[in-house]
């Protein structure tokens, strides 16, 4: 599995340590003594670097695409899974949004972009995928809508994966 991004509350442990070693130090160049930078600005410049990040992935997945982009979800909510689905443009940047969620991960799988999500009633995955401009989505959207069994051989007759994409942008 290979990151494309991730937010703060989203980190491992390690990740997030290491991150706190770099805001340690490059906030101490502020400070004309020893003093360690509070937990808020340290907070603050992680989270500030993180939208840095963010941006420059908006920047790196800038890519037009010959079909739309479908989300397909699993979605936690308070009163059980449901599946469904999101069609987004044709920029590959798009799925780059948080999706309703407080913290998300957004990765490739070696086949797939997907995404983890957290929000306050549970807990979404989304799988990422270009639709087939010579077939009719219309017949997908409804088995998805309807919650009909997904199999992989359904979804790939109606989408294509992002993976030309990704190797091409990050050479995975």
């Amino acid at each position: 599995m290979k990151t494309i991004f991730k937010t703060y509350g989203m980190l491992s442990n390690q990740e997030l340590k290491q991150y706190e070693a770099w805001a340690i130090e490059t906030e101490q160049d502020y400070y004309d003594n020893d003093e360690l930078p509070s937990e808020e600005t340290i907070y603050k410049c992680i989270c500030a670097d993180i939208d840095i990040g963010l941006e420059d992935e908006k920047y790196n997945l800038d890519k037009e695409l010959e079909g739309n982009i479908l989300c397909i979800a699993s979605i936690g909510r308070w009163n059980g899974r449901f599946q469904g689905y999101k069609l987004l443009g044709n920029n590959l940047k798009e799925i780059l949004q948080d999706f309703a969620c407080d913290e998300f991960h957004i990765y490739f799988d070696g086949f797939n972009i997907k995404s983890e999500g957290w929000h306050h009633d549970g807990h979404n995955y989304i799988e990422f995928r270009e639709t087939r401009t010579d077939k009719n989505l219309d017949n997908f959207l409804e088995i998805i809508y309807s919650g009909k069994e997904l199999t992989r051989s359904i979804i790939n007759y109606y989408t294509k994966s992002l993976k030309p994409y990704v190797k091409a942008i990050y050479g995975w």
